[in-house]
């Protein structure tokens, strides 16, 4: 069964989290771990009449939440720990085995100019799971309308084109795929003479071809009922590029792997997958791979449904 972490402090910002972590949820059949970390305080002892009442206070919001949720029909279990937030929630995530985490972009702290939060950032950075960063945005409720999935010729962007498609069609959302392929380089010495230009303007079309081709492939191996959309950039920066794109398409929700290929990498997450994550401020949805259990648990149950064998 996947298992859906939501880290909550009390703020409505915070719970801007709920909703998407509902859609997801219902798209794969997941239970809900709702997560409430008190904050401990310096030199205080924790038999004090304050930190009581900070527990019991934590323990009747997650109370109230998890009776809406179950109300609503899905499976809920609810935490109250103590601790730093990011470790704590870190932590419960390892222990846990949480396949995702769903958390917004700013909880108490409010909106800063930064792309997250410092609670955020670490728990991005330390959680071993996926991760769905959300809002801030208006209502509570997301619908997904239009989903916008990179695509680089890879394994792992086209894994991730599976799960778009598979949140997609309970959503009856426009899937849009986005082939950005980097433009070649020049030495900056060398002379652009005539030559040099027909031959870039050959490489460009070879790669423009070939992005369509496999995008074509793609959008054959996907279910008939998914209404796709294929577009291919030649950008000198594919993360600018997509964030580019995805504010033009009003996209809902941006779905893509930490990494195209699996294995080992020096940085959690990858150079374009990290530019979205701190400049964009739509929901962005990263699938780690790195942990196969939970790679092969939403690879089994995209694969159980009819008609969607992809790569």
């Amino acid at each position: 069964m996947i298992r859906i972490l939501i880290p909550l402090d009390g703020s409505t910002l915070a719970e801007q989290a709920i909703g998407h972590a509902i859609a997801i949820s219902k798209v794969f059949s997941a239970e809900l771990l709702l997560l409430r970390v008190v904050t401990e305080t310096p030199g205080a002892p924790r038999d004090c009449i304050d930190w009581q009442l900070q527990r019991r206070q934590a323990t009747a919001y997650l109370d109230q939440v998890t009776e809406r949720l179950r109300a609503a029909g899905s499976r809920v279990l609810a935490t109250v720990d103590e601790g730093h937030p990011a470790e704590v929630v870190t932590r419960f995530c390892r222990d846990e085995n949480a396949d995702l985490v769903v958390l917004c972009r700013f909880g108490h702290g409010g909106v800063t100019d930064f792309g997250r939060g410092s609670i955020a950032q670490k728990i991005i950075a330390g959680a071993p799971a996926s991760v769905l960063l959300v809002g801030p945005t208006p209502g509570t409720d997301p619908l997904y309308r239009r989903i916008l999935v990179p695509v680089d010729g890879t394994p792992g962007s086209e894994w991730a084109v599976s799960m778009a498609a598979m949140i997609a069609q309970p959503n009856d959302a426009e899937l849009l795929m986005v082939h950005a392929v980097e433009r070649p380089e020049l030495p900056a010495r060398m002379p652009l003479t005539q030559d040099i230009r027909d031959l870039s303007e050959r490489m460009h079309s070879c790669i423009k071809a070939e992005a369509f081709r496999r995008l074509s492939e793609l959008k054959a191996q996907l279910p008939t009922n998914v209404n796709v959309t294929t577009k291919v950039l030649v950008t000198g920066d594919v993360a600018r590029a997509l964030h580019a794109t995805a504010e033009a398409a009003d996209t809902d929700l941006i779905v893509l792997t930490a990494h195209s290929s699996p294995g080992e990498h020096s940085w959690r997450y990858g150079s374009v997958c990290e530019s979205l994550l701190n400049h964009t401020m739509r929901p962005v949805l990263v699938f780690q791979q790195y942990n196969e259990g939970t790679a092969s648990r939403f690879r089994n149950l995209y694969l159980a449904e009819p008609q969607a064998d992809v790569g």
